[in-house]
């Protein structure tokens, strides 16, 4: 993984437990910037974090050679002040701690912790588009 600078734009993944849709996004999103050799810093998080990230999420994670995040976290005012985008997945803008400046939501996708692969199938070209974006922006 390419080192990340601590000005790196941060994208901001957000769904209800932080455990499944957002954490594979923000994977996804990580190989595809890394792959472009990009410096980011994506992040997982949820409104009402899970205890653990879903099982079926960290085996497929840990299959495709990717990191896999100790807990999920909750998301935090902080992180929304800082992020470049905001990504949420079927959540209302007020479940936020606070507005995002940019936010984008991915609605409606296939469950991640019990179809990761169908969910990643929906997820890489947005991500692809948002990691293009991010190249055009911050190079």
């Amino acid at each position: 993984m390419l080192g990340v600078a601590s000005d790196a734009p941060l994208v901001l993944f957000v769904c209800a437990h932080g455990a499944a849709k957002s954490v594979l996004a923000a994977a996804e999103f990580n190989r595809l910037a890394n792959a472009a050799g990009l410096a980011f810093d994506a992040r997982a998080a949820g409104v009402e974090p899970d205890a653990t990230v879903a099982p079926t999420v960290i085996e497929f994670l840990r299959s495709e050679s990717l990191q896999v995040p100790q807990t999920p976290r909750r998301v935090t005012e902080g992180d929304i002040a800082r992020a470049w985008r905001t990504i949420t997945f079927d959540l209302e803008p007020t479940d936020l701690p606070a507005p995002p400046d940019a936010n984008e939501s991915w609605d409606g996708l296939p469950s991640a912790g019990e179809y990761p692969e169908g969910f990643l199938t929906e997820v890489t070209p947005r991500a692809a588009a948002l990691v293009n974006e991010l190249a055009r922006s911050h190079r």
